[in-house]
């Protein structure tokens, strides 16, 4: 897969292959990556599910969406759907149909946390799981997840929550 210069700057930061595999992406599962970007994670993850498994790139910016949906037809992975939307409409995706969901340094950018973790408990199925890595606000960088945002959420549909804190990052899993 031919890198962009985003996701090589991405790669030195963290692996991305390791991060997916602690996410629990894996052969044969139904994945959503919310907040793609320009596809790292979702045409990562396309190649970890194999032709069983399918991954939907939700992506508001029209562009970054463009971008994921050229990169797929160049890698020919056709296991990929390109949804140009927010966290917050997956209408696109029947309930109950997802094992995975995933938004990696992507949670702070969600317009409404409450409606899109609805969302998200939609489309898992039982014993699904939505697992989010982001950073911890910070308010010289006026940029971030706030923790008290994540520890606050309702958690309707979900049965377990962990959130860890680490170097400036959180970790949470919610699993429906």
């Amino acid at each position: 897969m031919k890198l962009l210069l985003e996701d090589r700057l991405k790669s030195f930061q963290d692996d991305p292959r390791k991060r997916l595999a602690r996410a629990g992406v894996s052969e044969g599962m139904q994945v959503v990556d919310l907040g793609a970007g320009r596809g790292l994670y979702s045409l990562l993850s396309a190649g970890m599910v194999g032709s069983r498994g399918a991954v939907y790139a939700v992506e508001p910016d029209g562009s970054r969406a463009a971008t994921i949906a050229r990169r797929a037809v160049a890698e020919k992975l056709d296991n990929i759907k390109v949804l140009g939307t927010g966290a917050e409409h997956l209408d696109e995706i029947p309930s109950s149909t997802i094992d995975l969901a995933f938004a990696l340094n992507s949670l702070h950018h969600f317009q409404d946390k409450a409606v899109a973790f609805a969302e998200v408990s939609r489309v898992l199925k039982a014993g699904g799981r939505f697992y989010v890595r982001d950073m911890i606000w910070k308010w010289y960088l006026g940029h971030g997840t706030r923790l008290e945002d994540v520890q606050n959420l309702p958690t309707g549909g979900f049965s377990a929550k962990t959130v860890e804190v680490a170097k400036g990052r959180l970790e949470a899993t919610f699993k429906k």
